[in-house]
């Protein structure tokens, strides 16, 4: 059916970064018919249906809707303060 999602990141200077993410989907499709569990279903003296009875006739579907949010929080390195890494070296090469 459809769908839909939404992300909100904030970053500071200090290198604290935050993401938030919620997103939300709605299914709709056919199903598989599954066997009556219950009492029998008796209208105007006539047993409509019967605990057991598996109607491949009807109609059956399923509606499903999903929701998740998450959310994280990452101190990171700020830029102006030099990574643990050590430097490159290049070798001079000769001739």
């Amino acid at each position: 059916m459809g769908g839909g999602r939404w992300k909100a990141q904030w970053r500071n200077r200090a290198g604290l970064r935050i993401d938030n993410t919620l997103s939300f989907s709605v299914l709709e499709q056919g199903g598989y018919p599954y066997a009556y569990v219950g009492e029998d279903i008796v209208r105007d003296g006539k047993t409509v249906i019967r605990n057991g009875q598996v109607s491949y006739n009807d109609p059956s579907s399923y509606r499903r809707a999903q929701r998740s949010a998450t959310g994280s929080r990452c101190a990171t390195t700020p830029r102006n303060i030099p990574s643990r890494r050590s430097p490159r070296t290049s070798t001079p090469t000769t001739r």
